[in-house]
């Protein structure tokens, strides 16, 4: 019986480990074989003479997951290697072949971190941030953390690092600020090296133009800082180690993106602005020493490695030209629904101007949605490059099977328009791994699992979100409903994870109070978990079907996500991490229980909750379905935390639920 598959389980990729790293592992072996013991290593390299940096010792116990490595303080941005020793029923060990990880910056590395900002211009609007060194000799490793909020992409020597999309991962910045590590040894070079980073709006200051769409901007939506700030910090060892970061020496420039609208706009305009050129930039006088941002102006939550699965391109589709509805205006069809980032090429001149908007249906005249209930659209202004361009978002994605684009033509000698040489749509979605398959006899099954597990797909992202296209938001329902669905599909163990770490930083402090500004005043106070996690709106007007802002069923994924996470993968850790949260949860409730004859002018010994949308059938001829609804999800609630206590080993919990 050897133990094989040795992975790190509380973070999707092996790198930027940043807190204690849980392990799990499998065998191979005869049928019949058992662990009845273990023991697992921490070393800084494969040799023996090397010394251990954790060792467990033997541990009696026959769990192959959940096992925390906990105790030492781990070196920052270093490579580590693990292995496990199993014992069987008979008392023969067998070793694991060794796994490595890298760790992040632990929270002695990231006290009092510098932040910067655009040393010029609007430091609300997209720019680059340049910095120049030499290099002797290659150094024998390399790591790069960084955090670009909203949004950032990082070129070293002219390569993107990385195959991420919209890094980084979407949080509450007031509560927790996520950064992503890099292994950027292959990209340095003898000699000159130049790293340059775009930053752009995201979520931390959304942005939009000329009325195109920003669901939340006018529900409560609150920009998070007024400049758009970076942070890194580069590690090279070796002969000749060096360290990298930001500070005041870096050289900032407005960026080609004016317009970085997170729920799928953005304009570039190669025309007027240069790119992440830094030699140009110095050329023309644009370059600018960055500003170093104030304590507070700095994003309030702290610094913490994003462990959950990153947003990658799945699929690249070719579109197929099918209409052309007007002169100029071009129709592809990509034969696939998805969430994306759509790209065209084309040749044309200096300055002229295309317009792209994605489709899910056309009119009956082959065109485009034009004025859709999402009024989305990129604009893009050319270069002139004679070997043609092309434009690809890179902080918004959009969503539909058809791509619409204006202003060009397919004559390479029209006079007023550029060419345009093809379209493609990137297909975006969480990395996630596929946990399971589905195939049937009957192809029309296999069909309709295809279709959801595409629309699951287009959701996936660093929320799970409700739509790719009107909303966009971790509507947490879907969170817990689709739970199941997901995970017999795919290994979404850490992206649930962090959609309970967002739900718990969405819940109200001991402090916070409100009230409902619509026909109904419901009162929403300490233990509420809100409707949406990270809090980028707020849903707090009942128009009369119930409450948006405090619903059972949706807060309740406070609980029900991480017990699915217990059930698909064994996670005990996350029902303790969120125990507390949970707690408070099933307080705010119970008050509200207790007194549903006082908040609802109900007369007798009846017990309901009554204030969501429950769930959803709110007709007034089902009146009932809010108070059997809520209250059958609060009775669900406090029957599965029974359970928790009992796993906890808190048996006076227990018995309370």
């Amino acid at each position: 019986m050897k133990p094989v598959h040795l992975h790190i389980t509380n973070f999707y990729e092996p790198i930027g480990i940043d807190r204690d790293p849980v392990f799990a592992w499998s065998y191979t072996g005869h049928e019949g074989a058992r662990q009845t013991a273990w023991r697992l290593v921490i070393a800084p390299d494969t040799d023996p003479s090397s010394g251990l940096l954790y060792d467990s010792g033997k541990v009696v116990s026959p769990n192959q997951n959940n096992i925390a490595a906990s105790g030492p303080a781990w070196p920052g941005h270093t490579r580590l290697f693990a292995r496990v020793c199993a014992w069987d029923q008979d008392g023969h060990p067998a070793w694991s072949d060794w796994t490595s990880f890298v760790t992040g910056l632990f929270p002695a590395d990231r006290q009092n971190p510098v932040w910067i900002t655009a040393g010029a211009g609007d430091a609300g609007k997209p720019y680059y941030a340049a910095r120049r060194w030499t290099l002797g000799v290659l150094p024998e490793t390399a790591f790069l953390s960084i955090c670009g909020l909203g949004q950032f992409v990082a070129w070293l020597n002219g390569t993107k690092i990385g195959r991420h999309e919209l890094d980084p991962g979407w949080t509450d910045y007031n509560k927790q600020t996520l950064y992503v590590t890099f292994d950027v040894a292959p990209y340095l070079k003898r000699g000159e090296n130049t790293l340059v980073v775009e930053v752009a709006n995201g979520w931390y200051r959304g942005d939009t133009a000329d009325g195109r769409h920003f669901y939340t901007q006018k529900i409560g939506y609150r920009p998070f800082g007024a400049a758009l700030p970076l942070w890194l910090q580069l590690d090279a060892g070796g002969s000749e180690p060096f360290r990298l970061q930001a500070d005041r020496q870096w050289l900032t420039w407005p960026s080609q993106t004016l317009l970085a609208n997170v729920y799928g706009s953005e304009d570039i305009d190669r025309t007027e602005r240069i790119g992440p050129d830094l030699d140009r930039a110095l050329a023309d006088g644009l370059a600018h020493p960055a500003r170093q941002l104030g304590p507070d102006e700095q994003p309030a939550g702290p610094l913490t490695a994003q462990s959950h699965p990153p947003v990658v391109v799945r699929m690249t589709y070719e579109g197929q030209l099918v209409h052309q509805p007007s002169p100029g205006v071009l129709v592809y069809d990509l034969g696939q629904n998805m969430a994306g980032l759509f790209e065209i090429r084309l040749r044309g001149c200096k300055g002229q101007r295309v317009v792209v908007r994605a489709s899910e249906h056309l009119h009956p005249d082959g065109s485009g949605q034009a004025k859709p209930i999402v009024p989305t659209w990129s604009a893009y202004r050319l270069s002139g490059d004679p070997a043609g361009e092309s434009f690809r978002p890179a902080f918004s994605y959009a969503a539909g099977r058809y791509v619409q684009v204006e202003g060009v033509s397919l004559d390479a000698d029209d006079p007023e328009r550029p060419e345009l040489l093809g379209v493609q749509g990137h297909f975006v979605s969480s990395a996630a791994r596929p946990a399971g398959r589905f195939a049937c006899s009957d192809q029309r099954l296999n069909q309709v699992h295809d279709l959801v597990l595409r629309a699951i797909e287009s959701n996936l992202n660093h929320v799970h979100t409700d739509c790719p296209t009107f909303e966009k938001l971790g509507w947490l329902e879907a969170s817990q409903q689709m739970a199941p669905s997901i995970m017999y599909s795919k290994d979404v163990d850490s992206l649930w994870s962090k959609i309970a770490r967002d739900a718990m930083d969405s819940q109200y402090g001991p402090d916070e109070r409100d009230i409902d500004c619509g026909v109904r005043k419901h009162t929403y106070g300490p233990g509420l978990v809100t409707s949406i996690a990270p809090r980028y709106g707020k849903f707090d007007r009942d128009w009369g079907q119930g409450s948006y802002w405090d619903i059972v069923p949706w807060g309740s994924v406070i609980i029900l996500g991480p017990w699915q996470q217990f059930r698909f993968y064994g996670n005990r850790r996350i029902l303790s991490e969120t125990y507390p949260a949970a707690a408070r949860y099933l307080a705010y409730l119970d008050e509200k229980y207790e007194r549903y004859p006082e908040r609802y002018n109900k007369t007798g010994p009846a017990r309901f909750l009554c204030h969501g949308l429950g769930d959803w059938g709110i007709g007034d001829a089902h009146n009932k379905s809010r108070e059997n609804t809520e209250t059958a999800f609060f009775y669900h609630d406090l029957v599965l935390m029974a359970r928790i206590a009992d796993l906890l080993d808190k048996p006076e919990d227990a018995d309370r639920y």
